[in-house]
């Protein structure tokens, strides 16, 4: 730990204000007689005419949510954490819905779905949002190891051998982004 961040006091840590955990507990406890109150007077059965589109509208933020998390995480990006969170919830309202709606008919293959498709991807999603920063170190490190490689192809040509411009741009695109994730670390 270097002499800088030894001055800072876990407080100072905190990923959000004071105010919001207690905000959000107020929150949550005023949830439960809401949600008491609607399960005693919901019906048990509606019809409605947007229900196609209710779900087409879902599975659509799911796909975005799913590629999002990908071009994130393939681009090293820092915030892969919160689409992978985003996405891990999309997912587990996903298989809470498809079970609670399915028909008899239907049951097998929503509890199958979930079991071994929406659950099993949204844990992965989960574990990508905690683990974020090992997974941003480990792309840093991997980016260094390609830009030491593109270094010594670039330092190792005779003055004779014609220029790889292709090798002298990667390099430098390498370092750009290695520049980002640094930056984009140390600014949180």
């Amino acid at each position: 730990m270097s002499g800088a961040d030894a001055t800072i006091t876990p407080a100072q840590r905190r990923p959000a204000p004071r105010w919001v955990a207690p905000l959000f507990a107020v929150l949550g406890a005023a949830t439960i007689p809401w949600t008491i109150y609607l399960s005693l007077t919901l019906p048990q059965r509606m019809h409605t005419h947007n229900y196609r589109t209710a779900w087409v509208g879902f599975d659509v933020l799911l796909v975005l949510g799913l590629l999002a998390t990908a071009y994130t995480a393939w681009r090293g990006q820092p915030r892969v954490g919160l689409l992978a969170g985003a996405t891990a919830t999309l997912l587990v309202v996903d298989a809470w819905f498809d079970i609670m709606l399915s028909s008899r008919s239907e049951m097998l293959t929503a509890v199958l779905s979930a079991a071994f498709i929406e659950l099993p991807l949204a844990v992965l999603c989960g574990w990508i949002a905690l683990h974020v920063e090992r997974l941003v170190e480990r792309r840093l490190r991997r980016l260094a190891r390609t830009a030491a490689r593109l270094r010594a192809e670039t330092a190792g040509r005779t003055a004779g051998e014609p220029s790889r411009p292709h090798g002298e741009v990667g390099l430098r695109h390498l370092l750009r982004e290695r520049t980002r994730l640094r930056d984009d670390r140390d600014s949180r």
